[in-house]
């Protein structure tokens, strides 16, 4: 998951050089559009990099982010899923 530049040209460079799994995007993003302005960007993004996960952040909403796994001693190949 790539978290968005706030730039939309910025953004589709991104998607097109490192072609992330998703791309999350925050309030900047989608200040001052309209809602088929919104939609014809999200509809460019997934052009760009099909099967593309967007997802937006709830901006004031409370965040608890998991420490590093250098930090909790645990791997990905520890973790039974």
């Amino acid at each position: 998951m790539a978290r968005s530049t706030g730039d939309f040209t910025e953004n589709l460079q991104l998607l097109e050089q490192y072609q992330p799994a998703g791309l999350l995007l925050f309030a900047k993003d989608l200040a001052g559009l309209s809602e088929k302005a919104v939609k014809e960007r999200l509809a460019i993004y997934r052009q760009a990099r099909p099967g593309l996960l967007l997802a937006i952040d709830q901006e004031g909403g409370l965040v608890s982010a998991c420490p590093p796994f250098t930090q909790t001693g645990l791997t990905p190949a520890k973790l039974n899923f």
